[in-house]
């Protein structure tokens, strides 16, 4: 399901930077980031889907994230917010539509794209098909992101908002975060301070 999910998240997504009054922009978005930062950083979860889908790699597939733990954690968490600065200032005068044009592009060629195309991002080579979920994920958690910075109403699509959570879920199991992240979830033991799942933090 995960394309419908992709499809159904993107359109969201952009629904909600739609709404974003004029005045907001500046504002404080997460961590280091500006919302303009925010909507930048987020709207890489359709560019990267385009970039990396031109050619396929010809590398050997590793999974999703595999490199990343091998790397030192603030240059990670470095890199990424220098990324959506770029990325939101790439957005121009008008940032909406400037969204819009990417999400029109990236879903027009979504079909053409064959779950077993080798994608090669800096974190390891994986199939396309285990790629997109990943994309679910970040798109569904920085349109929460964006929703609480800007003040608006939060009802995200339940699809793609199930797919975030399994994927997190099998993300905590491969971590060896599963036992920490189960018993959380049913009220048995907090969660330690400052624990994540996504390398880089706001990533």
């Amino acid at each position: 399901m995960s394309r419908e999910n992709y499809e159904e998240i993107v359109r969201y997504f952009v629904s909600m930077v739609d709404q974003i009054p004029e005045s907001r922009w500046g504002d404080h978005g997460l961590g280091e980031w500006s919302l303009r930062d925010l909507v930048g950083h987020a709207s890489r979860a359709m560019l990267t889907v385009d970039m990396y889908t031109n050619k396929p790699s010809q590398k050997s597939v590793t999974g999703y994230n595999v490199t990343a733990t091998n790397n030192d954690p603030n240059e990670v968490a470095k890199s990424v917010v220098e990324r959506g600065r770029e990325a939101g200032k790439a957005l121009g005068e008008e940032p909406s539509v400037a969204v819009r044009e990417i999400a029109e592009r990236v879903l027009a060629k979504l079909p053409t794209v064959p779950d077993d195309f080798p994608v090669e991002t800096p974190f390891g080579t994986v199939l396309f098909g285990d790629y997109l979920p990943t994309r679910v994920l970040e798109l569904t958690i920085h349109s929460l992101d964006i929703a609480r910075a800007a003040g608006l109403e939060v009802t995200a699509p339940e699809r793609p908002m199930v797919e975030t959570l399994d994927t997190l879920g099998r993300t905590a199991v491969r971590r060896g975060n599963g036992p920490t992240v189960a018993l959380a979830l049913t009220g048995r033991a907090p969660l330690p301070a400052d624990f994540s799942l996504v390398l880089g933090g706001a990533r």
